[in-house]
């Protein structure tokens, strides 16, 4: 697309320093623009109140050896760390919610046990992460993957000129 646009650009008799600096790059900051957009329909607050839960068992040592005591317990084959997202970048937001979702009986045995963790949830969320933020991530998650992956792909600059896209760049 980007060797199509320049090349009809450089058509014209008018365009910004000949099109030389024509960027793919433009184009995962209208995806990351686009997904931005979407996260504000999240009327409950469901990522939110994950980031929350994510933020307490990341904010110490013991906190998180809790967690992980509780992972244990559940039996959770996932041995990754929880990861917390970087609010300028919200492909982080998309590892965090997969993470956290494998960690998901985790985090409901935490609240069970641990009534610091149970009380900041309340003030800060609430009423706390319930079963239906876990649905809401569950629903909009594979569409934040396709965002995802096509940053990822996207942001390859070197890749435009080493000719990666000889198929379409959506398909993965």
């Amino acid at each position: 697309m980007i060797r199509y646009l320049h090349n009809m650009m450089s058509s014209w008799d008018n365009h910004v320093l000949n099109g030389d600096y024509v960027h793919m790059r433009c184009c995962t900051h209208v995806l990351n623009l686009i997904v931005k957009s979407g996260l504000k329909e999240d009327k409950q607050g469901s990522i939110s109140k994950i980031r929350h839960a994510v933020k307490w068992v990341k904010s110490s040592p013991s906190r998180l050896e809790k967690f992980i005591i509780c992972a244990s317990d559940e039996k959770i084959p996932y041995k990754g760390v929880v990861v917390l997202d970087v609010d300028t970048r919200w492909n982080s937001m998309y590892s965090m919610l997969m993470v956290a979702l494998k960690y998901r009986p985790a985090f409901h045995k935490l609240s069970v046990r641990e009534v610091t963790f149970r009380r900041e949830m309340e003030e800060k969320t609430m009423h706390g992460i319930i079963d239906g933020d876990w649905v809401y991530v569950e629903l909009v998650l594979p569409l934040f993957e396709l965002f995802y992956k096509s940053t990822i792909r996207l942001s390859g600059s070197l890749c435009w000129n080493k000719g990666c896209f000889a198929k379409s760049p959506l398909e993965f």
